[in-house]
């Protein structure tokens, strides 16, 4: 059974043909088009006369090999119980209707399985012609270049003046819920009010992605309003093709000559790509009858919208799934099991519909706290689906106290990827926001996807990291080990494959090592203890709410009584002397993360440690733990003061009245103001920001207090708003004017200079310079003008040769003279920046770093030969541009040769210090 959430590797595509088909033009071309998508295509040719049963026993032979299919197309039109040069037989379903089905080709857990292992649907075609007339819808809806684009925002819903079933109230819900959030229009075309065969013929001309009907129908059309196979050959969307969907009875009758949902399919350069309907009929007559069909088009839709599936198949499975699942349904339910036989595709269970204009995504995540000392800025990526993105469209929504959202511009950084500054709130701020953008075609995308009825939160908060270690380097962690403990002690390291689930095969983070009990591939897991690993000292004093989080892992084998083994956590503010616990943990594997507060357990003072203990006393089970992705933090807010906010609660109202007369009158000690409120500031009494408390503060403190509103400035994006109350306003704010009164003017944007790579961008603002800005200027203006630091650049492996004399001391990472080099990582691995080859020995220093002027690895003579020249090897440097810096001992100057080499290293294994019982990690 397939998890209706899979997509990554789902890629093989089994086609099982018949003969006449396979080789043809229509089906190479199709072949070709799907494995240009991504997906493995094999092709099953049926012989004339092949049983149903010996095609799925051909389909199960591949179950459980590396050629399982995870989507089936069969091609052709049934007929009989065997295979014939056009066709291949179908079945008849299980279920209590015995409906006319494809299903059991899908099944692949032996008799009465009725679960499909695959994503399945029929090409019903008779003849190569035919075929190519499907193939070429089918690519037609996802390779776009359509007549009128527009047509993918557009459904035409169809509903039955029958009374019972309900259907033009759940077609409303639908379009309300799913479609026109989504920026579809929706045509109604309902028999109960007038909707006519010549409104649907109208709707489907123009262009529809959804035709949906729901009512009465049977093998050649449906009922009201009504649509026959004529009308269907009649149509003209010509390029406009979608998915036609019917919760009717009879319409996919695809074992007669050619059923409605056929004609669909068939109709050259008109109808649909594809069709799903019942093969049978389906419950009606009542309301209750109709149930399960308003349920299963409520979870396809779900399944389009809400789950972000928009492969047909995929889609539909996934509704079938949530019809499974659902109480008043499920496997022991008939009706359940006749859905799943009868509904059948007509199409290529892969189409993707261009469902979503444009895709927003968050690439570095939601930031859990926002500063409210300065903007936040978060990245968006904005991914063009069916549209094109509209330049400008991209906006952030705001807002901190509940109320109308304010709006902030998203600026480009490239590779479609840009940025929002979330102005700094206030301490006692909610911020909720969420993102938009706009296709070509008027189509708006959102992030989330149904804001603003859901929304993106994050703490107003100023983190201050006091410890954050990945265990890839030593940071003063201690490890001790109890003298008779025979195996199982704390080693930094990466994981061993070990049979799961003991140990881990991996550390949490990702980064590659961590703390584990005994790396040692065996029967090396705890056997004796404790064993522990204790944190350096921290200085928590002064901090307002610090939190410890932590990934552990602790698998024990006895789930109970007093053979469990646990591994405790504790804290200690007497640097050790005493340990307070915090958790004690069983379990049976799996990292998790755990978050906790300090001053829960102990006070914050400047002897802080946390230690983790695993032991197995008495010996009798099998223990092992882990410890990654340790971060120890602060979390306080000290926001920017609210002029007018005396008495410090965040806000201006009738109860900073009494303390703000206390400073107009108290000055210069403001005695009685301190006396009644100790830990406030006088200085918000200066409410209009002349930097003096006096008389003219007072009508600037009384507009604040009766909310009168002003223009508030955000001049890192140039975004400005009128009518803001001071108390909503991070950024610069006038009381009493208008945005377009402002002097300055909201904004100031100019040039930015990259001074690593030498590229100038006009008209960004300061906030978003990673270099050099100059307000109110372009690049053609800058003094200096913008270039790159680097001397020159090499591109590894390589040499490149200069000569320091004459040269500036650009860097003076020594008093000398000296050359930057760009140096072009092209793959990850361990290279070498070697200056030994050079012509002329002269005392020379190599720096090299992520950027300009950075020394993240160095070197003094270390050349075998050539005496004081440098050389440097740096193991699993990851692929990038470093910079080189060639520097020199004293006023030293001379020629250089730089090479950069990769060399090939072997491993060596990891050495573990077993000869104490103390050691530093």
């Amino acid at each position: 059974m397939l998890a209706g959430s899979a997509v990554a590797q789902e890629n093989k595509y089994l086609i099982v043909s018949a003969p006449d088909y396979v080789g043809s033009a229509a089906l190479t071309e199709f072949i070709d088009f799907r494995t240009s998508r991504g997906y493995e295509v094999s092709v099953y040719n049926v012989p004339a006369g092949t049983s149903r049963e010996d095609i799925k026993a051909y389909i199960e032979s591949l179950w459980g090999t590396p050629d399982a299919p995870d989507y089936l197309l069969i091609v052709g039109d049934t007929s009989g119980a065997t295979s014939t040069s056009n066709t291949i037989p179908h079945w008849l379903g299980a279920g209590t209707r015995q409906a006319p089905t494809d299903l059991p080709y899908a099944c692949m857990d032996g008799p009465g399985d009725w679960y499909p292992d695959m994503y399945h649907g029929r090409f019903s075609v008779t003849s190569p012609s035919m075929l190519q007339q499907v193939v070429d819808k089918t690519i037609r809806v996802e390779s776009g270049d359509f007549p009128d684009p527009s047509y993918l925002r557009r459904a035409a819903m169809l509903a039955t003046d029958d009374p019972t079933a309900e259907a033009a109230a759940l077609h409303n819900s639908i379009i309300s819920t799913y479609l026109e959030p989504a920026g579809f229009s929706a045509t109604r075309i309902y028999a109960g009010m007038g909707g006519s065969t010549a409104d649907i013929a109208a709707a489907v001309n123009a262009g529809v992605l959804f035709t949906v009907y729901f009512g009465h129908s049977g093998s050649g059309g449906w009922s009201s309003p009504g649509f026959s196979q004529a009308n269907v050959n009649a149509l003209t969307n010509d390029g406009l093709y979608g998915l036609t969907m019917g919760w009717s009875c009879n319409s996919a009758r695809f074992d007669l000559d050619e059923c409605y949902g056929e004609t669909w399919l068939r109709a050259p350069n008109k109808g649909s790509a594809a069709y799903l309907s019942a093969s049978t009929g389906i419950p009606s007559g009542s309301a209750t009858a109709w149930d399960s069909s308003w349920r299963m088009e409520r979870y396809f839709f779900q399944s389009f919208f809400e789950d972000d599936i928009h492969e047909v198949g995929r889609a539909w499975q996934q509704a079938l799934w949530k019809m499974l699942d659902d109480p008043d349904y499920g496997p022991a339910h008939s009706e359940t099991h006749n859905i799943f036989d009868e509904m059948v595709l007509l199409g290529d269970p892969a189409l993707r519909l261009p469902i979503r204009s444009l895709a927003l995504s968050l690439p570095d995540g939601c930031p859990d706290y926002i500063s409210p000392e300065a903007p936040t800025p978060i990245r968006v990526r904005i991914e063009n689906v069916c549209e094109t993105y509209e330049p400008g469209s991209g906006l952030l929504h705001y807002r901190f106290a509940g109320g109308q959202y304010l709006t902030a511009p998203l600026t480009p950084l490239g590779d479609g990827l840009y940025q929002a500054l979330l102005p700094a709130p206030r301490c006692s701020a909610v911020p909720e926001f969420y993102f938009s953008a706009t296709g070509h075609l008027g189509g708006t995308a959102k992030f989330p996807r149904n804001a603003p009825a859901t929304v993106l939160t994050s703490t107003v908060a100023t983190i201050t990291t006091l410890l954050a270690d990945d265990f890839e380097i030593a940071r003063g962690w201690s490890v001790w080990i109890e003298p008779t403990m025979e195996s199982g002690f704390w080693q930094r390291t990466t994981p061993a494959s070990q049979p799961p689930p003991w140990a881990p095969a991996a550390d949490f983070d990702g980064s590659g090592r961590c703390y584990v009990t005994d790396n040692r591939i065996g029967n090396y897991d705890v056997d004796g203890g404790p064993t522990r690993i204790t944190s350096p000292a921290l200085d928590l004093s002064g901090m307002t709410d610090v939190r410890v989080s932590y990934a552990r892992w602790i698998y024990c084998d006895d789930a109970s009584g007093p053979e469990q083994d646990f591994l405790e956590v504790e804290f200690s503010s007497d640097n050790g002397a005493t340990w307070v616990p915090v958790e004690q943990v069983s379990d049976l594997g799996g990292w998790v993360k755990r978050e906790v507060v300090v001053q829960d357990y102990v006070p914050l003072t400047a002897q802080f440690r946390v230690r983790f203990s695993i032991n197995d006393t008495p010996n009798n089970s099998t223990t092992e733990a882990a410890v990654d992705d340790v971060l120890i933090y602060d979390r306080s807010c000290h926001a920017p003061p609210l002029p007018g906010d005396l008495n410090c609660d965040d806000a201006v109202n009738v109860f900073d009245i009494d303390p703000f007369v206390l400073v107009l009158t108290g000055g210069p000690t403001y005695a009685a103001y301190y006396a009644d409120f100790p830990d406030c500031d006088h200085r918000h009494a200066d409410c209009n920001g002349d930097g003096a408390i006096n008389v003219f503060d007072i009508d600037a403190f009384i507009t604040a207090l009766t909310g009168a509103s002003g223009a508030c400035c955000d001049d890192a994006t140039a975004v400005c708003a009128d009518h803001i109350g001071p108390a909503d306003c991070m950024t610069r704010y006038a009381l009493g004017e208008r945005c377009s009164d402002l002097v300055p003017v909201c904004g100031n944007p100019g040039a930015c200079c990259n001074g690593v790579t030498g590229e100038c961008l006009d008209y960004i603002f300061e906030p978003l310079c990673i270099g050099r800005f100059a307000g109110g200027v372009l690049c053609a203006d800058l003094d200096p003008q913008c270039m790159s630091c680097a001397d020159a650049e090499l591109m590894a492996p390589g040499s490149w040769s200069g000569n320091t004399c004459g040269a500036l001391n650009d860097c003076a990472l020594r008093a000398s003279q000296d050359l930057i080099v760009q140096v072009d990582i092209p793959i990850t691995g361990s290279w070498t920046f070697d200056l030994c080859a050079g012509t002329s020995v002269w005392d020379t220093y190599l720096y090299v770093g992520h950027g300009c002027c950075t020394s993240t690895w160095y070197n003094d003579d270390g050349c075998p030969t050539g005496g004081a020249l440098s050389i440097l090897s740096i193991a699993s440097l990851p692929a990038g541009s470093y910079f080189a810096t060639i520097e020199a001992y004293s006023t030293a100057c001379g020629p250089v040769t730089l090479t950069v080499s990769m060399q090939e290293t072997a491993g060596r294994p990891d050495v573990c210090g077993a000869a104490g019982l103390m050691h530093e990690n």
